[in-house]
């Protein structure tokens, strides 16, 4: 059983605790500088989840950058504090 379940969650089929999977439409999107870093907000649903873009690749940054509103978005936040941490597989 826990061989399964450890191939269950390499694999992301389950979700760590901390974490929340959000899909909705993209209301709003804007972007500011602290610190010298990026912080995307996206506002999905009417909730806004912070992008720390210092923590992320080029890859996911250009894709953020490329989300457009009124688009269907799924993104994986922390659950306790609704700041982004990844898109899903």
């Amino acid at each position: 059983m826990v061989a399964e379940a450890k191939r269950l969650f390499k694999a992301g089929t389950v979700q760590p605790t901390n974490e929340k999977t959000v899909t909705g439409t993209l209301d709003d999107r804007f972007s500011y500088v602290s610190n010298g870093n990026t912080i995307y907000v996206l506002t999905i649903n009417q909730t806004d989840y912070a992008v720390r873009t210092q923590t992320l690749n080029f890859t996911t940054v250009s894709r953020i950058e490329k989300l457009h509103i009124g688009d269907t978005v799924t993104i994986i936040v922390n659950s306790n504090n609704n700041e982004f941490i990844r898109f899903p597989p």
